[in-house]
């Protein structure tokens, strides 16, 4: 073709822009949903992961409780709550949770 210059896309990993923090759990006490957001609430405050080479804690917190958030049916949040209640408190489960997200559901919308 003529005159058509080659499309350069460049990747930004989505986490580096993931700088707002998680707003207040407002979801019901003693729900499963206000547990998950607690749940990544002290993950996003707590400290980073030993030997973790993905995303920062704070991001994968964030990645999770805002999948809470806008996941855009009831199903799908119900999928998130439980996946991140079964990871039972467990840091390194809860970023590799995060880790499947951003492999498989953010890189798949790029």
């Amino acid at each position: 073709m003529r005159g058509c210059a080659p499309i350069v896309i460049e990747f930004t990993p989505t986490w580096i822009s993931m700088s707002k923090p998680l707003p207040n759990n407002t979801h019901p006490p003693g729900t499963p949903s206000h547990q998950a957001y607690a749940t990544c609430l002290t993950l996003e405050a707590g400290f980073p992961l030993v030997n973790w080479s993905g995303p920062p804690t704070s991001v994968c917190a964030r990645l999770l409780g805002y999948l809470m958030i806008y996941s855009p049916t009831a199903a799908g949040r119900t999928i998130v709550t439980n996946e991140i209640n079964s990871c039972d408190n467990d840091e390194e489960k809860l970023h590799k949770l995060a880790q499947f997200y951003i492999n498989h559901f953010l890189r798949a919308c790029e």
